[in-house]
């Protein structure tokens, strides 16, 4: 059957086969500048403490986390691939580093790094840069 679908494809004429490309290149350039501006976009904005909530492994992914992080007194949800290097727990708090930029709910968890018991919470608008106790390792 795929061999069926391979032929017909490559044996378009040369004036249609090109037509073909940009149903696949178009989708993934813009792709690319969504993931790209998500992910810069998330470093350039502040910290926070967030909560792991759950420990689950979707079928045809990595095993994962699900966290929750306060931004403006508002409440988001993420979820991350679990470190396995780290071991991070359900019920632990974590630092957290969310976007300024965007309200979808897109942040980076340390899973490397826990948040002490002597920080209670957070300021309302998060840490402008990486907080003393939380010096990467």
């Amino acid at each position: 059957m795929f061999k069926n679908i391979f032929q017909k494809i490559t044996n378009v004429s040369k004036k249609d086969s090109y037509w073909n490309l940009w149903i696949v290149i178009v989708p993934a350039i813009i792709l690319g500048i969504y993931i790209y501006r998500k992910n810069v976009s998330i470093k350039q904005g502040n910290y926070t403490i967030g909560l792991v909530t759950k420990k689950y492994w979707p079928v045809v992914s990595h095993e994962s986390i699900m966290f929750l992080y306060k931004k403006n007194n508002e409440q988001y949800t993420s979820s991350a691939v679990y470190d396995s290097r780290y071991k991070p727990k359900v019920g632990k708090r974590y630092l957290i580093q969310y976007s300024l930029k965007y309200d979808f709910g897109g942040a980076n968890i340390f899973q490397d790094i826990p948040v002490p018991d002597s920080i209670k919470e957070a300021p309302t608008d998060g840490w402008k840069e990486i907080p003393s106790w939380a010096d990467k390792k």
